[in-house]
């Protein structure tokens, strides 16, 4: 027993997690996350979406048993699907031919600021968030770049999706590839004045003196609250923040580097867009 934990589950061999039933695995499963609603309880998040060019098996999740066996997919029925295919009304082909993928393990998330006296912890301000990637491929269907986004789900089971960022999101010195250093960093009054001097000279394109490329290709490996947030914080404490918390992202760069950044929670879940939620049936009072 752990005194904020409760009762641990131990696998003191190599356990492998299991998709049930058998006929829904994929020759290669990976970059699942996990769902801690409650001690003692966990759940595994398998699929975001319908893969592409794949056969279908849509959002799945399932609780975790035990010795790695799970329940079949708890996904609820009616629930309509968040992740939008934008291809056939995109005009800029760099933006065309994305697919979804998880990134991140989850955290909890309480929806009201811990500076706050009257911010509690309850079940109706409480959210799962996570880092879910949009994968761009080049011509050799490797991948070009890693679009990061924020998913929030809902804190219980069914874990609805309740919102994902409206827009991809980039750190303040990151440069995203597909696009040249002009187009990235045409909101900096330093950068666009680079620019337009370049421009003067014939044949020349990107800014002399401008902002030069932090990371050209970058991708999200994981997510934490900042250690030691409160003077007794308790392991199972650990997974769980405020708004006004800071979140430390690590970020992999170039395949060859590390990095990470610092940024408060709240901004990380902002201008999200809503998912449609469940699906009107006749007689559902849902």
């Amino acid at each position: 027993m752990h005194p904020s934990l409760g009762p641990l589950k131990s696998y003191p061999t190599l356990t492998e997690l299991t998709r049930n039933p058998p006929e829904t695995r994929s020759l290669i499963e990976k970059n699942w996350l996990l769902f801690f609603p409650s001690p003692g309880e966990s759940y595994i998040h398998y699929d975001l979406s319908y893969p592409k060019n794949t056969s279908a098996r849509g959002r799945t999740f399932a609780k975790l048993l035990g010795n790695g066996f799970t329940t079949a997919n708890l996904t609820d029925a009616l629930e309509l699907p968040c992740l939008l295919d934008t291809d056939a009304t995109e005009s800029d082909e760099v933006k065309r031919g994305g697919t979804w993928h998880q990134a991140t393990n989850s955290l909890r998330l309480v929806l009201c600021e811990r500076k706050d006296a009257l911010c509690r912890a309850q079940a109706e301000n409480t959210v799962f968030f996570a880092v879910i990637h949009r994968k761009f491929p080049n011509y050799l269907d490797l991948p070009l770049r890693y679009e990061r986004h924020f998913m929030v789900w809902s804190a219980s089971p069914p874990f609805s999706m309740l919102g994902i960022s409206q827009h991809p999101i980039l750190m303040a010195n990151e440069t995203a590839s597909g696009w040249t250093e002009s187009q990235n960093w045409d909101d900096d009054a330093v950068n666009v004045a680079a620019v337009a001097r370049t421009k003067m000279h014939k044949n020349t394109t990107e800014p002399y003196g401008g902002k030069e490329y932090w990371a050209y290709f970058t991708y999200t490996v994981s997510i934490a609250y900042a250690w030691a947030r409160t003077a007794m914080e308790e392991a199972g404490e650990k997974n769980v923040g405020f708004l006004d918390d800071e979140v430390v992202l690590g970020i992999g760069i170039d395949d060859k580097g590390q990095g990470f950044a610092r940024v408060r929670a709240g901004e990380l879940v902002q201008c999200l867009r809503a998912c449609p939620g469940r699906a009107d049936v006749e007689g559902d009072d849902g």
